[in-house]
């Protein structure tokens, strides 16, 4: 399976659906700050009033007070411990967007030598003040947001080229994949790209409409 998922959402009001973390001990972890790009030269403001992010599972921090207050998971093969269902809202409500922009973040997931190597990303948005990063999806700082598209991920072929390091943890060989997302807005669309390695070949994307996320009348 490695097509491109192209979808289109025209509106943001989806129904909240519940997560479970699958029993494959695959993580996503984030890795540092989301690059912006921002160019002020595109006529009026357009002002974003929603918050849009991914799902992620970020290696357990005890200076963030999310991860303090979250129960970890152990992972089945590197024995770092983690914290599932965390949201990282890249593109975040009141940031004033170009027409054409790009935010990108950089994140890694850990893999079985024998397991598929295929990421179901979700993507998610808030309309909500309240958002957080770092916190669970359920905690009472994200409540609200919902799910609003997926990207599925075929690493298959980076598996293929040979660049793919296995590492050896307590539990068995493991990979250690990392990745960038990027999401591009273009206008009243977003397209949201997996590039593997970061910065390199795109593997995955999906275009969504944001439209709902602007003032009425805003280009």
């Amino acid at each position: 399976m490695r097509p491109s998922v192209c979808e289109s959402v025209p509106k943001l009001g989806l129904k909240l659906n519940s997560l479970t973390v699958p029993s494959d001990p695959t993580v996503a972890v984030s890795h540092g700050a989301v690059f912006r790009a921002m160019n002020k030269a595109d006529g009026p403001k357009r002002i974003v009033q929603s918050n849009f992010g991914f799902l992620q599972i970020e290696e357990r921090n005890l200076r963030l007070p999310a991860h303090r207050m979250a129960t970890p998971l152990d992972g089945d093969f590197d024995g770092k411990m983690y914290i599932d269902n965390v949201l990282d809202w890249v593109i975040k409500k009141e940031f004033v967007l170009s027409k054409h922009q790009t935010f990108r973040t950089r994140n890694w997931q850990v893999f079985g030598v024998n397991k598929e190597l295929i990421i179901y990303q979700k993507i998610w948005v808030s309309d909500f003040d309240n958002a957080r990063d770092h916190y669970q999806a359920h905690s009472k700082f994200n409540k609200g947001a919902e799910v609003f598209g997926m990207l599925q991920i075929d690493l298959e072929p980076v598996r293929e080229e040979g660049r793919l390091e296995v590492k050896s943890g307590p539990r068995g060989d493991y990979y250690e994949i990392h990745y960038e997302l990027a999401m591009e807005v273009d206008g009243r669309n977003l397209t949201v790209k997996a590039l593997c390695p970061p910065g390199g070949q795109c593997r995955a994307e999906t275009q969504l409409c944001i439209a709902a996320a602007f003032i009425p009348g805003t280009d």
